[in-house]
């Protein structure tokens, strides 16, 4: 991996760009959210810093929160297609790559360059410390999201990376359970229908 050079200014015209993809992301995720807005800031970052521009993309995305909507909205990578990755690792970072050649860009936050003084909130938002006591959630949620947007690619990190996954996860064929009578499809994680190695979805 290799840490590249983030160009803190962004264009009118990208920014009015990234602002009208939030706009998506937003309807698509279901609401507003500050984990929206920098998601959106990450992607596009992302696709300004790939090395590959002429080439199908793949995404992976280190958490399950508003990251995987903003990549889905933005790349076309999806759960659906299955050319977006989710690793549930827990971390605000995600990856853009070409399909074929794998060099990609890895965008996180980097918590070293939220300032506590400046962004507090911000900051706070990150490491999970905020409190509810004087000021709401939703109050707090929008000065995230202004915080945010005063920094904006001050506090992302963009690595130049190539990616060990394969293209798309293997598909495997159908089989009839025997138990249950519906069909589905084993893999190395689930040999055995649901039915008969997890609690019942349903009653």
């Amino acid at each position: 991996m290799e840490i590249l050079k983030i160009i803190p200014d962004i264009s009118v015209e990208r920014d009015s760009s990234v602002e009208l993809a939030i706009q998506k992301i937003t309807e698509f995720h279901g609401r507003y959210a500050p984990g929206v807005v920098i998601a959106a800031y990450m992607v596009d970052l992302a696709l300004e810093l790939l090395p590959v521009q002429n080439e199908k993309l793949n995404a992976i995305a280190e958490s399950r929160v508003c990251l995987a909507d903003a990549i889905q909205v933005m790349t076309g990578c999806t759960l659906g297609n299955k050319y977006l990755h989710v690793k549930d690792y827990g971390r605000y970072a995600l990856c853009v790559y070409g399909r074929d050649s794998k060099q990609g860009i890895r965008i996180s936050v980097d918590l070293n360059k939220i300032d506590p003084q400046k962004t507090p909130i911000l900051k706070q938002f990150f490491e999970g410390s905020r409190t509810y006591e004087s000021v709401p959630r939703h109050i707090q949620q929008g000065i995230v999201t202004q915080e945010f947007l005063s920094v904006k690619r001050n506090i992302l990190r963009a690595e130049s990376v190539l990616v060990n996954l394969p293209a798309k996860p293997p598909l495997y064929s159908l089989e009839k359970c025997l138990h249950c009578g519906e069909f589905f499809r084993p893999n190395p994680t689930l040999p055995q229908c649901l039915c008969q190695t997890e609690p019942l979805l349903y009653s």
